[in-house]
């Protein structure tokens, strides 16, 4: 590998001359106290490329020196060239060249440089001194190397110039791999014990969890299917290919071609000239059916409302008695209607004593006569007619046995992995053979597959799939990896220790990108553009080049694909805060693998998203605490041994352990501890602890005054912010954009001068608004202070309408905040009457039912189911025809 010094000695051998003259020179020399360079470059400038100036004191005049700046690596061993002359040549006219200062003295040099981007050899240096010999003022040499030195010492801004695209892409920001949001908003000092935490995961592709591999059963369909439709047989087609082509199996248990040559048949007999004059001879059956179908019911009709109370001529001239020899005649009419009008055993009716439906009668059996016949007809020519093709076909019952395999060899490999030190070998296989096992289960079961109708699954029982086997471990097999988990389970942490090891302990190259900091600025982009077409291609690109501060130019975008090593790690964090806003970074990520297939993609995200079913990777989930590794995180977090021992005690006594139960809380609870809070009962307790913590609620019991603001005061400015950054899906702001967001909102209730003050607070001495050193704008810390903020305006203000913000990923934890807190029955029924349907927030109901306190579960999930249902039976009646036909 090149050295630094090499790799500057290439970028300034590889600028043009002109521009080694006036972007590193002339700014060297500058720096070193001249106070006048002027750039003298091109075909007049008489051997001086540079003339610079300085004044040194007591003298008056200038001192003045000139520069000849020259790339000499094609004449370095060429002395008698013509090159070399025109160099020697310049090099005299700079030693007895004059300058006209601006008060019109003229001027000699008191010094010559020559100045090249290339180390000078010393055969080299000989030369020019012999040739030059006795010349006044002598010719000083400053080569690469030299010049590299100064710019060190004078000007060490320079040498970002010197830096190539390779090393600058290459280059890991440590202040990205250090979650200082979150180290402030904790009033940690470090990040040692957040790294230090222990967590288990399971693995899931698409939407299945590898829990499934542990307990659930799939039913085959078994009897022969027809499929009429050819566009739903091409759609199960390429089930088939995806299933022969990944797991060398079929999905028939007939070959594909077989399949579709007995359909090419059917359809070449259902097309026939014979065929198809019966079928129009059926269907001219059929037409005259229903022509007496109408008519029949029309009678029919007519006599029901004969016999009804009012409304009828009938019921003047009828009596009771008539009126039910009336409905009687109804009764047998219906019976006609139901019988199979076989013509040898069918009757008529028989006329009524009542001369006013005798004419009815008439029309009744003349009708029915018709309809006899006609049937008799349609059943002779219905045993003619060529059936309509279809692809007929049965399951490959093996598909079965393959699952029971893959499951097996899952629970086997768990256990492996479980039971052996040297368990990394045996990963890589691992992790092939459980994605293989998702992808199939997946394939089969999830709802869009044109096949999953056939596959009927049960879960017979849940068993605790927790792989206990480090994050880090997953990520050196070189696979794509997509990281879940819920909120504060530390997967931020787990990705930027990640990124921290591969710079300090790896030659190759990895990218950590915190997604969340690049959402406002592709906004903006966006905005002045007025387009989206900046996100449709070369997204990802764009966003490294932006995370390294370079303007995703066309330039720069081929510069970068160039540069960029084939087996990079890209480290995406937080794909669920950037996704609302840009949905194009999902198909960026297949379009970068496309390009950069040996690249790594490692990617982070909630589980609670919509999403998860679009990308494609092997899915880890960072599994909260067990209460064993809980109880083992507060007695190595805390410092008061005798406090965390009580602390524990108190969560097994007052069953805590599924409120804290994360690395987050679990950080909060133990802080909360320690300065005397009593252990709260809820995660939204938690926060709101945190919250008057902060604020100063305790300090008051302390008589310690830290801020000048009311603590309702703060509370409020901060959760009035955080609702609207929640609003605009924003993370961070700078603070004058947080100020005038906030005079919108709190104009009416506070001073402008108030707000700034409550703004200047909550970053000092509260903590409570985080400064980036990068991007040098506010936020939260992690991002679920911010959701718990805006939780409790939801809480507070019964003017927002949830039912809009319920059908969005990015409101799912704010509103499972929310249900911890507030009774939510009436959201799903305004949602079903607002939308006419609850299926597209079905992810959020579901996430929020799981917040809400246990003894509300079983009724919430009850409705929910009600009111899915409810969207199914709505969807198949508006598609239903429901005419009546009576034959």
């Amino acid at each position: 590998m090149d050295s630094e010094l090499q790799k500057q000695l290439k970028v300034l051998k590889e600028m043009h001359e002109d521009d080694f003259t006036r972007d590193i020179v002339k700014p060297l020399f500058e720096s070193m106290g001249y106070n006048r360079v002027d750039f003298n470059g091109g075909p007049l400038e008489r051997g001086k490329d540079l003339i610079a100036q300085m004044i040194i004191p007591p003298r008056t005049k200038p001192r003045v020196t000139y520069i000849q700046s020259k790339k000499i690596g094609a004449i370095q061993n060429a002395s008698e060239s013509a090159k070399f002359s025109q160099l020697l040549h310049q090099l005299r006219q700079c030693v007895s060249g004059t300058i006209t200062t601006i008060s019109g003295e003229i001027l000699k040099a008191d010094e010559v440089y020559i100045a090249c981007p290339e180390p000078a050899k010393s055969r080299f240096i000989e030369e020019v001194g012999s040739q030059l010999f006795n010349l006044q003022p002598t010719v000083e040499l400053l080569d690469g190397p030299k010049i590299i030195d100064m710019i060190k010492e004078f000007k060490p801004g320079l040498l970002k110039l010197l830096t190539t695209i390779e090393d600058k892409l290459s280059i890991t920001c440590n202040e990205h791999l250090i979650n200082n949001e979150l180290l402030n908003a904790l009033n940690a000092k470090s990040g040692n014990v957040l790294n230090n935490y222990y967590s288990d995961l399971s693995f899931f592709v698409g939407s299945v969890d590898s829990n499934a591999l542990f307990h659930i059963d799939v039913d085959i369909h078994t009897s022969e299917i027809k499929i009429e439709d050819v566009n739903v047989w091409e759609k199960i087609k390429i089930e088939h290919k995806f299933f022969s082509a990944n797991f060398q199996i079929n999905l028939f248990s007939e070959e594909i071609d077989k399949i579709e040559q007995n359909f090419t048949l059917m359809q070449t007999k259902y097309k026939s000239k014979e065929n198809t004059k019966n079928i129009q001879k059926y269907s001219d059956i059929e037409s005259t059916l229903r022509e007496c179908s109408i008519s029949l019911s029309q009678i029919i009709n007519d006599l029901q409302v004969a016999c009804s109370p009012a409304n009828s001529s009938y019921t003047k001239k009828l009596s009771k008695q008539e009126i039910n020899q009336v409905k009687e005649l109804l009764t047998k009419i219906k019976a006609r209607v139901e019988s199979n009008f076989n013509q040898k055993n069918f009757e008529l009716l028989a006329g009524s004593q009542f001369s006013s439906i005798n004419s009815q009668i008439e029309k009744i059996n003349g009708l029915l006569q018709q309809i006899a016949s006609q049937k008799e007809k349609r059943d002779q020519l219905k045993v003619k007619l060529a059936p309509i093709p279809s692809y007929n076909f049965t399951f490959n019952q093996t598909l079965k046995l393959q699952l029971n395999s893959y499951k097996n060899s899952y629970i086997a490999g768990v256990e492996a992995l479980h039971n052996t030190k040297g368990r990394s070998l045996k990963i890589k296989d691992f992790l092939k053979e459980t994605e293989e096992a998702l992808m199939f289960l997946e394939r089969l079961i999830r709802a869009d597959s044109p096949v999953s109708r056939w596959f009927n699954y049960s879960n017979k029982g849940k068993a605790d799939d927790r792989v206990s086997i480090s994050p880090h471990d997953i990520f050196e097999s070189r696979k794509d990896i997509a990281v879940y988990g819920g909120a504060g389970v530390g997967k931020t942490t787990t990705l930027q220790a990640y990124a921290t090891q591969l710079k300090d302990h790896s030659d190759n190259i990895s990218i950590y990108i915190p997604l969340n900091k690049l959402v406002e600025r592709l906004q903006e982009i966006i905005v002045s553009a007025e387009s989206r077409e900046f996100l449709k291609s070369q997204l990802l690109l764009k966003v490294i080049l932006m995370s390294k501060g370079f303007e995703p130019t066309p330039e720069m975008i081929s510069e970068a694909q160039i540069a960029l090593p084939p087996n990079l790690t890209l480290i995406l964090d937080g794909l669920d805060e950037i996704y609302t806003q840009v949905h194009e970074i999902i198909p960026a990520i297949t379009d970068f693998k496309t390009k950069f297939p040996k690249a790594q993609l490692i990617i982070s995200s909630r589980d609670c998203v919509s999403y998860l079913n679009k990308i494609d990777f092997l899915g880890i989930t960072l599994l909260p605490f067990t209460e064993d590794q809980l109880e083992n995180f507060i007695l190595g977090w805390m410092n008061n041994k005798t406090l965390a021992a009580k602390l524990v005690e108190e969560v097994k006594k007052n069953n805590l352990y599924e409120h804290i139960k994360t690395p987050l809380l679990a950080t909060i609870t133990c802080s909360l501890t320690e300065n005397g809070v009593k252990t709260p009962k809820s995660e939204y307790e938690i926060y709101d602890e945190r919250l008057l913590l902060l604020t100063g609620e305790y300090d008051k019991h302390k008589k310690i005054d830290r801020q000048s603001q009311k603590s309702q005061n703060l509370i409020r400015v901060a959760r009035k912010l955080a609702f609207s950054m929640q609003q605009d899906n924003l993370r961070s702001l700078s603070k004058e954009r947080i100020i005038s967001r906030l005079n919108k909102s709190l104009s009416n209730h506070y001073e402008a001068s108030l707000i700034e003050k409550c703004v200047e607070e909550l970053i000092d001495p509260c903590n409570i608004l985080i400064r980036d050193p990068i991007s040098k704008n506010y936020s939260f810390g992690h991002f679920r202070f911010q959701e718990h903020l805006a939780s409790t305006e939801l809480k507070q203000n019964r003017e927002i309408d949830i039912t809009e913000l319920a059908v969005k990923d990015w409101w799912v934890g704010t509103l499972s905040l929310y249900a911890q807190e507030i009774e939510f029955t009436h959201l799903i029924e305004d949602l079903y009457h607002r939308h006419n349907n609850i299926r597209n927030a079905l992810t959020t109901l579901k996430a929020m039912i799981n917040s809400a306190p246990s003894s509300r579960r079983a009724n919430l999930n009850l409705l929910v189911e009600q009111y899915d249902k409810a969207d199914y039976f709505d969807e198949i009646t508006s598609s239903y025809d429901d005419d009546y036909s009576f034959y």
